[in-house]
């Protein structure tokens, strides 16, 4: 029976055993002779089990890891009920400035086994994933990218993911590291990205052809590790999309005194009736940061699906930045704060 199933002290000696000294008396063998009959006789096994051998009186079983993953990242959601709750799961949220790390699998993998688990208890599960695809992060890689082509002769072609043989988001992952390396010579590199910075949200032309050109490659490979992964989402945003929008609700509470203006320009909210630290919210120079979209997205969020549970899977070094921003979010009155 199932009871009987032990584990053995060495995980060298399989991961699961079945002890033969209960039949011993009623078969009048030994445990080691019934044990290695039935190891021989054992030939159709299911496809997490890859081999079975004995050992003494013990039928010892070995699983199959790759299988095993299999059948937990692909298993077929089955709803067992109806809860008709409507439940939000934001995970991953990339950089187009780099490949995923083993953070962001991380993420991926509980996401999505959560997204997973709450369906099958009949939630009405939405899939959500936020791509980074704006800021200084992103202009890095554009400066990096640049200063290689100023090497470049006036007849020769810039490199691209498929002349170089990479992966789009690997490549352009390598002009990101590029960037510090070259920054260590020149540290004016660092003005440079305040200013492509600044350029792509003033709307420059060219600054945004660059930005959607590499944007487009890192996306492309960031989409094939999905695929591998074994992973989709119901709803993608974007953060170019929501950066201004985020602006606008900032600008407007700054002006209604919810927040405030240190000496340097810099928009931040004061966070001491929660006992946090103040949040800056808006740049000196006026220009955004992650919090300033993810205000604008928990809104549109609440309005698009009034969910009853919101959850974003991040690491655990975020835990700050998001009693920061739930707090903000109280401040600003808004509904989500509390899901």
């Amino acid at each position: 029976t199932a009871n009987s199933i032990e584990q053995p002290p060495d995980l060298k000696l399989g991961d699961f055993a079945f002890p033969c000294f209960s039949l011993a008396k009623e078969l009048k063998k030994s445990p080691a002779d019934i044990a290695r009959t039935l190891s021989e006789h054992i030939t159709k096994l299911p496809s997490i089990i890859s081999s079975v051998a004995a050992t003494g009186p013990y039928v010892n079983f070995f699983l199959s890891p790759g299988e095993i993953a299999k059948s937990v990242l692909y298993a077929k959601e089955k709803k067992v009920k109806t809860k008709k709750e409507t439940m939000l799961i934001e995970y991953i949220s990339p950089n187009t400035n780099k490949p995923l790390h083993i953070g962001h699998a991380r993420n991926a993998f509980l996401g999505d086994s959560m997204a997973r688990m709450y369906n099958t208890l009949g939630d009405t599960v939405v899939r959500t994933c936020l791509v980074n695809d704006r800021g200084i992060h992103i202009c890095k890689s554009m400066v990096a990218y640049q200063e290689n082509a100023k090497r470049k002769t006036q007849s020769a072609k810039l490199p691209t993911p498929k002349s170089v043989g990479k992966k789009g988001d690997h490549f352009v992952g390598d002009y990101y590291v590029l960037y510090n390396t070259l920054l260590q010579k020149d540290p004016s590199l660092e003005e440079r990205a305040k200013e492509c910075l600044q350029k792509w949200e003033d709307g420059d032309k060219k600054t945004h052809a660059l930005w959607k050109k590499m944007n487009g490659w890192v996306l492309k490979g960031l989409d094939a590790t999905y695929k591998r992964f074994g992973i989709s989402f119901d709803k993608t945003y974007y953060e170019s999309e929501l950066y201004t929008h985020g602006k606008d609700i900032i600008i407007k509470g700054l002006k209604e005194g919810v927040f405030k203006q240190d000496e340097s320009g810099a928009v931040f909210a004061d966070l001491s009736s929660f006992n946090l630290p103040d949040k800056i919210l808006l740049r000196k120079d006026g220009t955004a940061i992650y919090i300033t979209q993810d205000i604008y997205l928990a809104l549109k969020k609440w309005r698009e699906y009034k969910p009853s549970t919101s959850v974003y899977v991040v690491a655990s070094e975020q835990d700050l930045y998001f009693k920061q921003f739930f707090a903000t979010l109280k401040l600003l009155n808004i509904p989500y704060a509390d899901t």
